[in-house]
């Protein structure tokens, strides 16, 4: 399978742009404001995140798999070939799994910020620890 797809999203803050891409069974979506795309994936009314496990099934079915760049690195994967405990505690689906800590804790911190949500020290270390669980579970692979 090949891809090569522009796109543009605009939540009434302007647009942001991204790509998909694929050569395989792998689909890359690149972004440059992966909170904006994050948004936009799941705010369909009621169905939200609901989806997610839903999707990660469908893809690791048909042996596909889902990478989610932003600019600091791989925010998620989903699909084939993923195994994430995380993912299962957080989705619903261990064929979703969390990125790159760097990704993943500036997609955290733009929806804390986009939510008004104070970041107490306990719900930093509580990130961290979780970045920390999946450098070490990868470790052992």
């Amino acid at each position: 399978m090949f891809a090569d797809l522009d796109f543009s999203v605009d939540l009434g803050d302007g647009p942001i742009a991204g790509r998909v891409t694929s050569d395989g069974t792998t689909i890359t979506v690149t972004t440059d404001d992966a909170d904006t795309v994050w948004r936009a994936s799941t705010s369909v009314p009621q169905v939200g995140t609901s989806a997610l496990p839903y999707l990660a099934d469908r893809l690791t079915d048909a042996g596909l798999r889902l990478e989610v760049q932003g600019p600091q690195g791989r925010v998620a994967s989903v699909g084939a070939g993923t195994s994430s405990l995380l993912g299962k505690l957080f989705t619903g689906s261990s064929a979703i799994a969390p990125g790159d800590r760097a990704a993943v804790m500036a997609l955290a911190l733009s929806q804390a910020r986009r939510n008004r949500v104070p970041i107490t020290a306990a719900a930093v270390a509580i990130v961290l620890a979780s970045a920390v669980v999946v450098a070490a579970v990868r470790s052992r692979r």
